[in-house]
């Protein structure tokens, strides 16, 4: 058996509450002990931990690797280096890829063990044209950790609320990317002064909040496995937190721009600064803090969007919607929600690795014994600067190049194996 210890770090694991200096030995991929470590045990490597923190390895959701037919902007491996160089450890593919993630065939391929755990949230509809749900119950056998059209809204309600009936049946949570096409009209960014001011055409804020309406009113009826994507809005935020105090089965995530960034960011950051849904008002953005806070929203998600340099070098309304994410979560997160007392460390951990795991049913998110050895050890101490050109990703469309930030990943390791640095 392959053996390694991590020595005398700062460990933190919130499914246990533990919080302590402590070694970490791992035998065979499965943590083995925690805390005070045999030390008849010779391990095969060990590393020195001590001014260092270690947690469970994160979990994103959310992501998109473009693989296949997109790889001029991410593929497969280079979207797995970004995310290890993260932090992250396990990752949810979305499937708006070419063709789709839509068949039984390109679950299963993309569900992957290395370098890093992938799973796929296997489209509801056929090709993700929204016309046909797909056979769901193939693509749970086939390995889908989740089903979603992500990229566009199952704006079909019908269909919806079949998908949302499988859900419950199979135990596995629709992905809504809430988004009323109706209310988005071509827009560019979100409707207001800096629509007005850069005479661009505006999304209303309602295009989501409607749809997470009706994706509320159709998870209750049919007690469904909702999920809601990047939420963005107030009217959302307030939607969610009456259905949880409803009963309803219903959880949802939220993205770091849409926490550190509001519709004024498209001032400075132009192009990198649109996504969808795009950046709201400052209300928006302090309700999202709040709703993460309060649990509403139950954890933070990249929703990893990398295109090329070239498409982003576009004007505002003709650059594709998105930014990347992964090499700058943690970090983003930390300094700018841990170190002002917005969360703790351990809510923070909770959010972008156990409550994921737990959610998504995916391995991971605890440092107990017999678990997989799914880590991530970070300087908290280390401070550096945001460098888009150094990136592992294939894309640097990021807003947040040249910031400030602490908690530099030094280590990630998967299955008892260290992934990161390559």
């Amino acid at each position: 058996m392959q053996s390694l210890l991590i020595k005398s770090g700062r460990i933190v694991d919130p499914s246990t509450g533990f919080d302590e200096i402590g070694d970490i030995l791992i035998l065979d991929g499965k943590i083995n002990s925690v805390g005070v470590v045999d030390s008849a045990i010779k391990p095969d490597k060990t590393i020195d931990a001590s001014t260092l923190c270690v947690f469970p390895g994160l979990i994103d959701v959310h992501v998109h690797f473009r693989d296949p037919g997109f790889t001029h902007k991410e593929d497969f491996q280079s979207g797995s280096s970004a995310a290890l160089a993260g932090g992250f450890t396990s990752v949810i593919q979305m499937p708006n890829t070419n063709p789709p993630l839509s068949t039984a065939q390109l679950v299963s391929e993309y569900t992957r063990n290395e370098p890093v755990r992938s799973y796929v949230a296997a489209a509801v509809t056929s090709d993700r044209a929204g016309k046909q749900i797909n056979d769901l119950e193939t693509l749970y056998n086939a390995g889908a950790a989740a089903f979603s059209d992500d990229g566009s809204p199952v704006h079909d309600d019908s269909i919806m609320a079949d998908a949302l009936i499988k859900s419950k049946q199979l135990g596995l949570r629709i992905m809504s990317h809430a988004e009323n096409l109706e209310l988005v009209k071509g827009g560019a960014i979100v409707k207001g002064e800096v629509a007005d001011e850069l005479g661009l055409a505006g999304i209303e804020r309602e295009a989501e909040s409607s749809m997470v309406e009706r994706d509320i009113q159709l998870a209750a009826k049919h007690q469904g496995l909702l999920h809601i994507c990047h939420v963005s809005t107030k009217k959302s935020v307030e939607l969610i937190r009456k259905a949880k105090s409803d009963g309803v089965n219903i959880t949802a995530e939220v993205t770091p721009h849409h926490l550190l960034l509001n519709h004024k960011a498209v001032l400075k950051y132009g192009s990198n600064a649109k996504m969808n849904p795009p950046l709201a008002y400052e209300e928006d953005r302090l309700a999202c803090i709040n709703g993460l806070k309060d649990g509403t929203l139950d954890i933070i998600a990249t929703d990893h969007a990398p295109h090329s340099r070239e498409e982003k070098a576009q004007s505002i309304s003709d650059a594709p919607f998105g930014i990347i994410g992964l090499e700058t979560s943690f970090s983003l997160m930390y300094t700018h929600l841990v170190k002002i007392g917005e969360l703790t460390l351990m809510q923070l951990i909770e959010r972008m690795s156990l409550l994921p795991s737990r959610i998504f049913n995916l391995p991971g998110g605890s440092i107990t014994a017999g678990n997989p050895a799914d880590l991530t050890i970070v300087d908290l101490n280390g401070e550096y600067t945001i460098d888009a050109g150094k990136f592992h990703s294939k894309s640097a469309n990021t807003p947040f190049d040249n910031w400030n930030v602490q908690g530099k990943i030094k280590w990630t390791i998967a299955d008892g194996e260290i992934r990161f640095p390559f």
